[in-house]
Parts: C-alpha cells; structure tokens; sequence
C-alpha cells in the first residue's frame, strides 16, 4: 500500500505519520510485523496485542512498542492508533 496515495503522508514528510497496532501474533501476525518493519518511513508501530500477554510483553519489548491483551488500551491516551492490522 502506498500511504502517499492515500493521503496519509506527503511526498516532503518522510516521517511516521500511521501508528498501527498489531492484533494477534501468531503466524499472520508475524507476516504483518515484518511488513510494518519494512516501511519506516510511513508506518510506526505502536501496539501489539494479544491474548497471550506473555508473547505480546515479549515482541513488544523486541519491537520497542506498546502492548496489552485489550484492543481499548490502543484506541485511547496518547498512543492511540491510526489504524490496526488483524
């Protein structure tokens, strides 16, 4: 997806502007954090959440982001995502 072509980012703000949070981190979801990884410069990921609090500790620590095992915490506060990937 090119976050330019939706309006998300210009073309002269080579910056995070989409924070995103990561719902469940089994195998799919591990596919969606390497995309986010692999685009920096459109896309900050802010959450991971899962059920499993101790995988979602985990990955966040390796991630440097956010995480809980409750979509609402993302949603709301300072953090609050833009967008979320399931």
């Amino acid at each position: 997806i090119s976050l330019v072509f939706c309006g998300l980012m210009t073309k002269e703000a080579q910056k995070p502007v989409v924070k995103v949070a990561v719902i469940g981190l089994g195998r799919a979801g591990h596919f969606h954090l390497q995309s986010i990884t692999d685009l920096p410069q459109a896309v900050k990921l802010t959450w991971v959440i899962d059920v499993d609090k101790e995988k979602a500790q985990r990955i966040a620590a390796e991630r440097g982001c956010n995480w809980s095992d409750q979509l609402d915490e993302a949603l709301k506060g300072p953090d609050a995502v833009d967008a979320v990937v399931i």
